[in-house]
């Protein structure tokens, strides 16, 4: 496994496009809740991910009736530095 760059504090540079290909690619409640997770893995290394991004992941889990999936990032947005955009 290839070893992700880190900063001098110790936090993992995730790579933010591969948040929206996996917010592309997610079709059921599963993937919804590994997004959920995934979200809070990149703000628990420090990387902010783009609102446009998590907009994103919220119409998919509406597109594919899974919006409850989605009350925690809702419900957490202050914590989770997320505002919509929309």
């Amino acid at each position: 496994m290839r070893r992700r760059p880190q900063s001098t504090g110790g936090y993992i540079n995730l790579p933010k496009e591969n948040f929206k290909s996996m917010v592309s690619k997610a079709s059921n409640a599963t993937d919804m809740v590994t997004l959920v997770n995934a979200h809070a893995n990149y703000l628990g290394h420090r990387n902010i991910l783009p609102h446009s991004y998590v907009d994103l992941m919220v119409k998919k889990a509406l597109e594919i009736g899974q919006p409850d999936s989605m009350l925690e990032v809702l419900k957490l947005h202050a914590e989770l530095a997320y505002t919509p955009s929309v």
